[in-house]
């Protein structure tokens, strides 16, 4: 038994990786995280440098560690800087950090993989010679970012620090069609829904959804500029290069769900999110200016009714969102993992953690009491907390 660090993902052949894709995850694809790596969006230009880690055993790759040395803490969306401000107010350096993400992208995700051949006790070996090959690494602390439900890291030793996050999420609930989804919201929220789309309709706004050998050939072309103008508008940074879109647009067009919007054949928005198995994830999108609606039509509304049609289970949408929240995207707590050497700040931050718990725990109990939909859901949380 091995462990491997890998600088580049063409250090590992694709037939090896393939056993390690999973089933709802299309970021965990080879062609996902190889597109991010040939399309310069990794290195110094952005601060992820690819560590993978490789778990070998009997000669053969059986476990895989989606891992990055950081040198910032942007395109995470777990905010770290106040810690990261805290080292260097006390002269110690907080960069580099080893972080498990899928880069600029804030989904749910495994990050640590294991061949679907390995046992439950090869699994718990591999992941104990995972984490301790993360914590030799040099490196200030580690940080495994939007887990996935039933993450075995969160039981790897009992020394990392469990912190809470807030998203918006779509799920099925029995609908048949959009207008069971729209019947299930409260009177007000439905008919903003409605207006929405009304709006659109009377500004003659041509709705195209495309995925697979559907989507043009020069798709990444045509949607580039919509996502510069949004990174533009939020004044962010644009880490994903045209090639990425192209990279995308070519290997992997049965895992993407892309969508335009035209008007008297004027390209006016569009948007690319991805799906794989019953997930769909919203990524992308962006419009020209003077279309009220528009937004929310490639990003939500469109998006249910695929995965309605399609039997789909969950629509994540990304960070932020009381938007998503009026629109029938109910509050969720996504839970993340973190690891500081230094014992006193690891100590420091893990009571600062437990009182931002706390904070979320209320802002989810709010979100969900004024539910867009007319029945609420019943709460499920790991309640009351022990402190720390």
């Amino acid at each position: 038994m091995t462990i491997r660090i890998l600088r580049s993902l063409k250090e590992i052949d694709k037939k090896d990786y393939q056993p390690f894709e999973q089933q709802n995850y299309p970021f965990c694809d080879y062609d996902f995280l190889d597109s991010l790596e040939v399309a310069a969006c990794l290195g110094e230009r952005t601060g992820f440098d690819p560590h993978y880690l490789v778990f070998d055993h009997k000669g053969r790759p059986m476990a895989f560690a989606i891992a990055y040395l950081r040198h910032n803490s942007y395109g995470e969306y777990v905010f770290d800087f106040a810690f990261a401000d805290a080292y260097h107010r006390h002269g110690l350096p907080y960069y580099p950090k080893i972080t498990l993400a899928i880069p600029f992208t804030p989904a749910t995700h495994p990050k640590i993989l294991f061949h679907p051949e390995l046992t439950n006790l090869e699994r718990i070996k591999a992941l104990e010679e995972i984490v301790a090959a993360l914590k030799s690494i040099s490196a200030s602390s580690i940080h495994y970012l939007f887990s996935e439900a039933g993450n075995p890291f969160a039981e790897s030793g009992g020394s990392f620090i469990e912190r809470y996050s807030l998203q918006f999420h779509w799920r099925q609930n029995g609908y048949q069609s959009f207008s069971d989804y729209l019947a299930a919201l409260k009177g007000k929220k439905r008919r903003s829904v409605t207006k929405d789309r009304l709006t659109l309709a009377e500004q003659g706004i041509e709705i195209s959804v495309m995925s697979g050998n559907a989507i043009p050939p020069d798709a990444g072309l045509r949607f580039y500029p919509f996502y510069l103008k949004t990174i533009e508008k939020k004044q962010g940074f644009s880490y994903l290069t045209f090639d990425f879109f192209k990279q995308v647009f070519s290997r992997m067009p049965e895992r993407i769900l892309y969508i335009e919007a035209k008007r008297k054949d004027e390209l006016v928005g569009a948007s690319l999110s991805f799906y794989k198995g019953s997930y769909l994830f919203g990524r992308y999108a962006g419009t020209k200016e003077g279309f009220p609606g528009l937004h929310f039509e490639l990003c939500y509304y469109q998006l249910i009714e695929f995965a309605i049609k399609n039997g789909l289970e969950k629509i994540e949408a990304g960070a932020q969102g009381p938007h998503k929240h009026a629109r029938g995207f109910e509050a969720e707590l996504l839970k993340s993992y973190h690891f500081f050497h230094e014992q006193a700040f690891h100590e420091a931050i893990r009571s600062f953690i437990f009182e931002e718990k706390n904070e979320l725990i209320r802002s989810y109990i709010e979100l969900t009491q004024h539910s867009a939909f007319k029945k609420i859901n019943q709460l499920t949380l790991p309640l009351p907390f022990n402190p720390p």
